[in-house]
């Protein structure tokens, strides 16, 4: 369908080979997550608060960017026997599976 262009914008955005760096959405009001809100300026305190409990956690549980990831994701219009090699783990430079640390998020329902 994406060849033939019949896809709606939605479904166009989420198989965009390359998703911005940064993706923050209020779910609340936008359930299917469309609206990314990381570039609006109302929301750059949440979105600092955002990026320094991500770094807590990066410290706290060992957690890294690979330097040599798995490529991108396997295309969605390819052959599935065209599987990628698989590239080094999130967290292997620090040998994150040895920490037992929650990290600074928690989740109370």
């Amino acid at each position: 369908m994406a060849e033939k262009g019949r896809l709606t914008v939605a479904q166009r955005q989420l198989t965009l080979p390359k998703q911005p760096a940064e993706l923050l959405f209020n779910v609340k009001n936008d359930p299917y997550q469309l609206n990314n809100l990381a570039a609006n300026h109302q929301y750059r305190e949440v979105l600092q608060q955002i990026r320094r409990l991500l770094e807590q956690w990066k410290e706290q549980t060992g957690d890294t960017v690979p330097a040599k990831p798995t490529p991108d994701r396997q295309p969605l219009h390819d052959s599935i026997e065209k599987m990628l090699p698989r590239g080094e783990y999130p967290g292997a430079a620090r040998n994150a599976t040895m920490i037992n640390h929650p990290g600074p998020v928690s989740f109370n329902p």
